[in-house]
């Protein structure tokens, strides 16, 4: 079992940058998803998987897979942090609202990015009076 200080150190915010909790980041995203990852081992190790702050986390690995356009990932883990906030805090805590809103915007990019994908599939379908007989 870890020490109290330990999990205090860990639970009490990203310290492998002063950025993560908005999904800034000064370098690379390479550098970024292997300081998320780093992260959440670590507060899973310490913590448990059903800890409020593994929410936290999983919240902002979802702003960041956001703003590289990966939808599909950032709606996997804004989900989850969403069901572990739903049970640890409650559906109206200010945490689970904002998971709520970020999973909403996911799904609604997510139905957009599918549509122009349709869109530009169509174009590249013949009309009829294209077609040679």
């Amino acid at each position: 079992m870890s020490s109290p200080a330990a999990v205090r150190s860990v639970s009490s915010g990203p310290k492998v940058s002063p950025h993560a909790s908005r999904g800034r980041w000064p370098g690379p995203a390479e550098q970024a998803e292997q300081l998320y990852q780093r992260a959440l081992s670590l507060r899973e190790s310490h913590l448990g998987p059903h800890h409020p702050d593994i929410a936290e986390t999983q919240h902002d690995g979802a702003l960041l897979r956001q703003k590289q356009s990966k939808l599909g990932e950032a709606l996997s883990l804004a989900e989850r942090a969403l069901l572990i906030r739903c049970q640890t805090l409650g559906e109206a805590h200010p945490k689970t609202i904002a998971t709520r809103t970020l999973h909403t915007q996911l799904l609604q990019e997510q139905a957009v990015s599918r549509t122009k994908r349709r869109m530009e599939a169509l174009k590249r379908v013949p009309m009829p009076s294209e077609m040679s007989n």
